[in-house]
């Protein structure tokens, strides 16, 4: 599973391992913030055309994967098997998943002895990027225990998992790149037990987001202050060429306008592949979730009657609160607002990080993707001339920009400078156990570069661009979150474990 399918194929494991010779990082001191003249303003939003050199500015003194002295990564539970989501229950127990569809369920981060909570073995497509990616607790799990889960499914959408894989097998495969397209799904499962040892059977929530090629599925899922649960899915299309619907086998496999499937659109009327992230742009036809940021009811998986577009007859347009995606795997509210910040892995030109200020706005936010990559239109799909693009160039004004966009360009071959980059990890420091330059920072992963990068908070409160450095390096990094105790805890693919970052002065 990679996050990033411009940078090479298969397994992420083996991605990071191939493109990521790790050297360290050098030890010069730059405590400084960044001049002007390393970034732009475009649209409101910092852009980083140098970047990471401009975010090359290790903390000296040996701390430890190059942290800052005082600071401590540990190894908390091992043996894992592709973790890609942790969460830790109120009372101190720890639900970790691993991307072939399993769900481990740990006494404590200091106890290594799970009890397998779920196993969906059967019903995960275990692929590429493609498996089990988002994990949630129920906000209120005293009353409610609810586990929440988002996987890739092996199967089309209306059919009967496995599919393309084996029955309990760890790996599924494909014959063609393109050549299987599948669906994801949200779902909870009741846990039982005092404390609970098993989980009851699967309800599932949203069965949607047509998967054609082997990436940009399924990612994060959260709650909101208010209690909505909070969903991303990609564009489920291919992630190296442009795609809008030729690509997969057979074409035009999710059935997109205007042709059927098995005959291959063409431009400028094609709405297929990667332009599925702007089908709100369409409504006379159904609306696709791929692409999507979705709010909905944690007990039915419906849309909320305070979301955007909750008058609609169309029962997606009425969960949507944001288009225009191509792969949000990775999501967060800052702390203390009802603030969306959201990293969208890029394809040639940036990765970006947006802030979605009002998440309940007349509109459902747009993104932009394809037809906008970073702050700008992004070439390739510019120079198509498509209907859907040129609808949204002509009411750019309904874009949100990123507020940091970081350019993906050719960089050298080690540490933080490797080539290929995903955002992999978001989260705010709400914590108290951190120093307090720290308070309230957004820590942001990227896991082909192996490191962890920290932009401190401006005196408005928000992430400020010239305090943007490099963190941590060596580090493989999928999730991350900030605990109760004052800790970053992350998942980290490589290694298959699970890490606090802690302070001890």
């Amino acid at each position: 599973m990679h996050l990033d399918g411009r940078a090479s194929a298969g397994r992420l494991g083996r991605l990071v391992l191939a493109c990521v010779l790790v050297a360290g990082c050098a030890e010069s001191v730059n405590n400084s913030p960044l001049p002007d003249s390393a970034f732009s303003i475009e649209h409101g939003g910092a852009v980083f055309e140098t970047w990471p050199e401009v975010a090359d500015r290790p903390y000296g003194g040996g701390g430890q994967n190059g942290m800052p002295p005082g600071f401590r990564d540990e190894t908390l539970i091992g043996g894992l098997n592709g973790p890609t989501a942790v969460r830790i229950l109120p009372d101190g127990r720890v639900l970790i998943a691993e991307q072939r569809g399993v769900v481990k369920l740990f006494p404590s981060v200091d106890d290594g002895s799970p009890v397998v909570l779920l196993d969906l073995r059967t019903e995960v497509y275990n692929r590429g990027q493609l498996g089990l990616l988002g994990l949630a607790v129920d906000p209120d799990f005293e009353h409610q225990p609810y586990v929440y889960v988002a996987y890739t499914r092996d199967a089309p959408l209306g059919g009967m998992p496995p599919t393309y894989g084996a029955a309990g097998a760890d790996q599924d495969d494909c014959p063609q790149r393109s050549a299987c397209p599948a669906s994801a799904r949200l779902a909870r499962f009741r846990l039982d037990g005092n404390p609970p040892a098993s989980a009851g059977p699967e309800q599932a929530l949203i069965d949607d987001w047509c998967v054609s090629g082997p990436n940009h599925t399924i990612g994060t899922i959260t709650f909101a202050a208010d209690g909505a649960l909070i969903a991303g899915g990609g564009d489920g299309a291919d992630g190296d060429d442009a795609d809008y619907g030729q690509i997969s086998v057979p074409a035009n496999a999710c059935g997109d306008p205007p042709t059927a499937v098995g005959a291959s659109p063409e431009p400028p009327s094609a709405e297929g592949g990667s332009l599925r992230s702007q089908d709100l742009l369409t409504l006379a036809d159904p609306l696709s979730l791929d692409g999507t940021i979705i709010r909905v009811d944690r007990a039915t998986g419906e849309g909320l009657p305070d979301n955007p577009l909750a008058g609609s007859a169309d029962a997606n347009a009425r969960r949507v609160i944001g288009v225009g995606m191509r792969n949000p795997y990775r999501f967060t509210f800052r702390p203390g607002s009802d603030e969306l910040w959201l990293a969208d892995v890029g394809w040639d030109s940036y990765e970006e990080i947006d802030r979605v200020a009002q998440p309940l706005a007349a509109q459902p936010f747009n993104g932009g993707w394809p037809c906008y990559e970073g702050p700008r239109a992004q070439p390739a799909w510019q120079s198509m001339r498509l209907d859907l693009c040129a609808t949204l160039y002509a009411h750019e004004d309904g874009v949100t920009f990123p507020v940091m966009s970081f350019a993906r360009g050719p960089l050298r071959r080690s540490g933080c400078q490797s080539p290929g980059a995903a955002i992999s990890g978001l989260a705010f420091y709400d914590g108290d156990a951190f120093p307090a330059e720290y308070d309230s920072a957004l820590f942001f992963a990227d896991l082909p570069r192996r490191c962890i990068y920290v932009a401190q908070a401006g005196p408005d409160g928000l992430p400020d661009p010239r305090t943007v450095r490099q963190f941590a390096s060596r580090v493989a990094v999928v999730d991350l979150i900030a605990g109760a105790d004052g800790a970053l805890y992350y998942a980290d693919y490589v290694d298959g474990a699970l890490h606090r970052i802690s302070w001890s002065g």
